[in-house]
């Protein structure tokens, strides 16, 4: 099985991503403090939303994209009764030589 991990470069892209998201939500919560009108804040709650959902949408294929951990586990204990296999048949292949 292989498994893909992300270069160092994508994932300073990503933090660097979304550091730069934050700092725009930041400055979106300031405006919507600031208002008192019921559709300026409604409107703002919108947008929040639906930037949240694509965030959702990111993170989700950012760990569909990860391998999953209990396949990895089962796969290295496979290979570790593989390996004990191997060796026992090497050992025995010295003996018997």
């Amino acid at each position: 099985m292989t498994v893909v991990v992300p270069s160092q470069k994508e994932v300073f892209l990503q933090l660097r991503k979304k550091r730069l998201e934050e700092e725009e939500n930041k400055k979106f919560v300031i405006v919507v403090e600031g208002t008192s009108e019921p559709r300026a804040v409604e409107k703002a709650l919108n947008e929040f939303q639906s930037q949240a959902m694509v965030m959702g949408r990111q993170l989700d294929n950012v760990l569909r994209k990860m391998p999953d951990i209990s396949k990895l586990t089962v796969e290295i204990e496979n290979l570790k009764k593989e390996l004990s296999t191997a060796t026992k048949e090497k050992k025995d292949a010295f003996k018997s030589a």
